[in-house]
């Protein structure tokens, strides 16, 4: 059976903000950062750009993540997730049509 999703691909959603409950108006780049299969569940974090907010990717249960080191097709600038802040999506094959692009994110990074 085919892999419906990996670790590295980056899903453009529209999802519910776990602080206000309010649902996105415009999607947003969350990362698969985990696939439990015996669950069938697929884990994502948001992407969030570094520009201005360099100061947050250091922070505790943050993760930076460069577009350039090494050269990333899936990111097109530097950015980090947010690793205390994840959801849990089914994994679903409807997912594959929310995926950016078919690469994912390299093994460095």
């Amino acid at each position: 059976m085919k892999e419906m999703h990996v670790f590295g691909q980056v899903l453009s959603l529209k999802i519910r903000y776990k602080n206000s409950g309010n649902v996105s108006s415009v999607a947003h780049p969350y990362l698969v950062v985990g696939v439990n299969h015996e669950l069938n569940v697929v884990e994502i974090a948001q992407l969030e750009s570094l520009r201005g907010k360099e100061w947050k990717a250091f922070k505790w249960g943050n993760k930076p993540i460069y577009a350039t080191n090494p050269a990333e097709t899936v990111i097109d600038r530097d950015s980090y997730i947010q690793m205390d802040n994840t959801f849990l999506l089914e994994n679903h094959s409807k997912l594959e049509c929310y995926r950016r692009q078919k690469d994912k994110l390299s093994e460095k990074s």
